[in-house]
């Protein structure tokens, strides 16, 4: 029972231009400082100097602690994020109970790299943090926490464990990613990869920072990533009754109808609508009450739902629940991953040869309407009237790039792409990231009423009249969700629109005038 999950108590810019150095650093709880230029924090037991692009952990505060620029006569921004972090030790019927855990966070004083995208994510951290009336009211701050402490954690801590230059090892690692719900003892890998047990084991440990003990090893991996353990998990594989509280499209893909999900995933999932006809509706997260009388044999759920340990519990009362990320995975891998997790992956290969003769089928006829120097773009509208561009992990990119293979526009691909993170702007900085064709995903039924107003402004009337761009609009109930099915539908729509000679906004606005 290692679930783990954090409690944002702030964050700030600690320091800003014209603060006065040094300044005095006080903390109550865990902290990660980041600096937009170098910086050097001092205690009175130790120094630490955190470069620019990377960031500190401090597990606790040190005594007399201080903050200073490093190289300059006074401070850029610094940032802090402060937090609690409590792991689940005790689960009973009626009750949950976490102690504070800090082992599994980098020791302190540790300095590592401070991902580019990850900066988005603090910003929209501290931005929801601003407008959030009370913490202790703002669940979603914990959800936007988390995914920060992911972005940074992981990939420093976890990622780099990964990254073995010994061949044996590496054969072993590929062939555990793909067998993790089998039997693996630590005999069968040594003899696969040619050592004694003794010798794989100290090696495994060497080279990933973990020990390798046989099932139990294993074990653990799986009932951390799942939910279950392996021999659990292989009684239910060809469960059919399923409740999904996300990747209802991947389901369908490998042939499951969910016999129920939420209410807002349902009305984020309208190109769904005929396949999840008659589906039960859940009010909540937590209202369980209506899948007792549907016996179901699984859930199926995201990983964010570890920060609602009250609708996780509730659910687990149910059936088994497996937990898998959202949002981060390769598209075609998510429906692999869930054709395997349930017996299924003959039929999610077969969907997914489908789907990519249908890109191929789909990418001869868009030669004859996209010229090849032309570029096509997403974009989504977002509450605080800014724009986001999306990396191909969600918005049906995946579509555009992946399997359509579009050219995206340079600071699209620099920006956006290559470095697979989002980006938000603001709209008067669209024409430097516009496209010869722009997808624009916005919110509410009604696209007519939205394009009268957007046309209204001088910006979307310079990028159609100086730019030459083609806008295309989609509705964001039918492409929030873009997994399986619905990125599939989610081509026809956007090869339709390319290809059927509908005439775009950028058009329609030309003959107006």
């Amino acid at each position: 029972m290692n679930t783990i999950t954090y409690e944002l108590q702030d964050a700030r810019m600690l320091v800003d231009k014209g603060t006065l150095s040094p300044t005095a650093l006080i903390l109550s709880f865990v902290a990660i400082i980041v600096p937009t230029e170098a910086i050097v924090l001092r205690s009175a037991s130790a120094v630490y100097k955190v470069e620019k692009g990377k960031f500190i952990v401090l597990q606790h505060a040190e005594a007399d602690m201080s903050i200073e620029p490093a190289d300059m006569a006074e401070f850029a921004p610094v940032y802090a994020v402060v937090f609690q972090s409590y792991q689940l030790t005790e689960r009973t019927d009626n009750s949950l109970l976490y102690h504070i855990h800090h082992e599994h966070l980098p020791e302190q004083g540790s300095v590592m790299e401070f991902p580019r995208h990850s900066f988005v994510l603090l910003q929209n951290l501290m931005e929801q943090l601003r407008q959030a009336l009370w913490i202790q009211i703002a669940p979603r701050l914990n959800l936007m926490l988390d995914e920060l402490l992911r972005s940074i954690l992981v990939s420093n801590v976890y990622g780099t464990s990964f990254m073995t230059h010994e061949p044996a090892i590496q054969r072993a690692l590929s062939y555990m990613n793909q067998h993790f719900d089998a039997s693996i003892t630590r005999s069968f890998m040594a003899r696969m990869t040619g050592f004694n047990p003794s010798y794989f084991s100290s090696l495994f440990r060497k080279e990933t920072g973990w020990s390798f003990a046989d099932a139990s090893y294993l074990g653990k991996m799986f009932r951390k990533m799942v939910g279950l353990t392996p021999s659990a998990f292989r009684q239910r594989r060809g469960a059919e009754r399923i409740v999904g509280m996300q990747f209802l499209g991947a389901l369908l893909a490998v042939g499951i109808k969910p016999v129920a999900s939420t209410l807002d995933v349902l009305r984020s999932s309208l190109l769904l609508h005929e396949e999840l006809d008659g589906i039960t509706e859940m009010e909540e997260m937590h209202t369980v009450e209506v899948l007792k009388p549907l016996a179901p044999e699984l859930i199926l759920a995201p990983t964010y739902y570890y920060n609602y340990p009250d609708a996780l519990k509730a659910l687990e009362s149910i059936a088994p629940v497996i937990m898998l990320d959202w949002g981060t995975m390769d598209k075609m891998d998510e429906v692999r991953v869930i054709g395997s997790l349930l017996g299924r992956s003959i039929e999610a290969e077969r969907w997914i040869f489908r789907l990519q003769q249908k890109a191929l089928t789909a990418r001869q006829l868009l030669r004859l309407c996209i010229a090849p120097h032309e570029t096509v773009g997403l974009y989504e509208m977002r509450h605080d009237q800014r724009w986001l561009i999306p990396h191909d992990s969600v918005r049906s990119v995946f579509n555009l790039y992946r399997l359509l293979k579009l050219a995206p526009p340079s600071r699209t691909r620099e920006e956006v792409l290559d470095p697979a993170k989002h980006l938000f702007i603001r709209e008067q900085d669209l024409p430097g990231y516009a496209a010869d064709h722009m997808f624009l995903i916005v919110p509410g039924g009604d696209t007519e009423v939205f394009k009268g107003r957007m046309m209204t402004h001088g910006i979307w009337q310079q990028l159609a009249q100086e730019q030459g761009c083609n806008f295309y609009l989609l509705q964001l109930e039918e492409f929030w969700m873009d997994e399986g099915v619905s990125l599939e539908k989610q081509m026809d729509i956007v090869v339709d629109m390319l290809t059927s000679g509908q005439r775009s906004l950028s058009e329609e606005n030309n003959v107006l005038d």
